[in-house]
C-alpha cells in the first residue's frame, strides 16, 4: 500500500481547515476512511486520502450552495419588506411572504422548499414583481 502524498496531505489539511474540523473529528474521519486502521492522515493510502478529499470537497460545495441559497432567500424577503410586507413591529411579515411565494412562485411551494437550482428563477420572478410595484408607486404619485 502506497502512503498518501505530500500534496494530498496539504489538500486534506487545507480542506479540513476551511471546514473548521477540529482534531478529534479529524481523527474520527481518518479512522472511518481507513476502515479503522489508523487515526493519522500520514498513514492513509493514496486511495483513502483521495476518497476523503472528495468527501471534504463535496461538503464545502454543499455549504457554499446552502450559503448561496440562504442569500437568495434573504434577497427575496428584503424585496418584500421594501414592498411593505411588514408586521406592525416593522419586521418581515413571513406568513404573508410565504403565502405569496406559494401562490405566485413558479413552483407554488414554500420558500424554504425551493432548491439552490430553483431559487434563481424565483428571485427573477420576485424582482419583476418588485419593479412592477415600484412602477405602480411612481405612477400613483403623478
Amino acid at each position: 500500500m502506497r502512503k498518501r502524498t505530500k500534496k494530498q496531505n496539504t489538500i486534506l489539511h487545507a480542506l479540513m481547515g476551511k471546514l473548521r474540523i477540529n482534531e478529534d473529528l479529524k481523527k474520527d474521519m481518518v479512522y472511518d476512511f481507513t476502515n479503522g486502521r489508523t487515526i493519522h492522515t500520514s498513514e492513509m493510502s493514496i486511495k483513502e486520502a483521495d476518497e476523503m478529499i472528495r468527501f471534504l470537497r463535496s461538503e464545502i460545495n454543499k455549504n457554499d450552495r446552502e450559503f448561496q441559497s440562504d442569500r437568495m432567500r434573504k434577497k427575496i424577503i428584503a424585496k418584500f419588506v421594501d414592498m411593505g410586507y411588514v408586521t406592525k413591529e416593522g419586521k418581515a411579515d413571513m406568513p404573508r411572504i410565504y403565502a405569496w411565494v406559494e401562490k405566485y412562485g413558479y413552483l407554488h411551494k414554500h420558500l424554504n422548499k425551493y432548491t439552490y437550482e430553483e431559487l434563481p428563477k424565483l428571485v427573477s420572478k420576485n424582482e419583476k414583481s418588485y419593479y412592477s410595484f415600484l412602477k405602480t408607486v411612481a405612477n400613483s404619485k403623478i
